[in-house]
C-alpha cells in the first residue's frame, strides 16, 4: 500500500493551499451571500469540520479497543490530519463571525443570537482541542470535545434552520 505517498507533506499540504486560495478570493463573495445562502455555507463546512473530526479521533490513539483485533486506527498521522481538521474549524468560525455582522446590520437579532452561541461553542471546542493536542490526548479531553461537537453539530443545524425562518411581518399570505 502507498500510504506514506499519500500522506507526503506537498501532497497533504495541496488540499491546504487550495482552501486558502478559495476562501482568501471567496472572502468579499461571502460578504455578499443573502443569510440563507450563509447558514448553507456553513451547514458544508460544518459537515466537513465533523468528517475531519472524526478521521483525527479515528487515527488518535482512542479511536477503538486497545486489542488490535477488535478496532484498528485510521492509518494517518494524527499531526496532519488535526492540522487539517484545525484549518476548517476556522472557516467554520469565519463563516460564523460574517453572519454574526451580517445579522447585526440587518437587526435580525434572534439570528445573530444563535451564530453567537456557535461561535462560543467554536472557541470553547478549539481551546479544548488544543488542549488535547498539547496535553498527549488524555482520554478525558476526547469524551470533552467529542461532546462539545455533538452540540456544535446541533447549533449548527438550529443556525441554518434559524436563518431559513421568514419573519411574519414579511410572509405572504395566499
Amino acid at each position: 500500500m502507498a500510504l506514506p505517498v499519500l500522506l507526503s507533506p506537498s501532497i497533504v499540504f495541496l488540499p491546504l493551499l487550495i482552501l486558502m486560495l478559495m476562501f482568501t478570493a471567496s472572502w468579499s463573495t461571502m460578504l455578499k451571500l443573502s443569510p440563507l445562502e450563509l447558514s448553507l455555507t456553513l451547514f458544508v463546512f460544518g459537515s466537513i469540520l465533523l468528517v475531519t473530526g472524526t478521521i483525527v479521533t479515528g487515527s488518535g490513539p482512542h479511536s477503538g479497543s486497545d486489542d488490535e483485533l477488535v478496532a484498528d486506527r485510521l492509518p494517518f498521522l494524527v499531526r496532519d490530519v488535526t492540522r487539517i481538521h484545525s484549518i476548517t474549524a476556522f472557516t467554520v468560525l469565519a463563516v460564523v463571525l460574517v453572519i454574526i455582522r451580517r445579522a447585526h446590520r440587518a437587526e435580525k437579532f434572534a439570528l445573530r443570537e444563535q451564530a453567537m452561541r456557535l461561535m462560543t461553542l467554536l472557541v470553547a471546542q478549539g481551546a479544548v482541542g488544543y488542549w488535547q493536542y498539547f496535553t498527549g490526548v488524555p482520554v478525558q479531553l476526547v469524551a470533552v470535545h467529542i461532546t462539545l461537537a455533538s452540540i456544535t453539530w446541533i447549533q449548527i443545524v438550529r443556525l441554518a434552520w434559524q436563518a431559513e425562518q421568514v419573519p411574519a411581518r414579511d410572509r405572504v399570505l395566499v
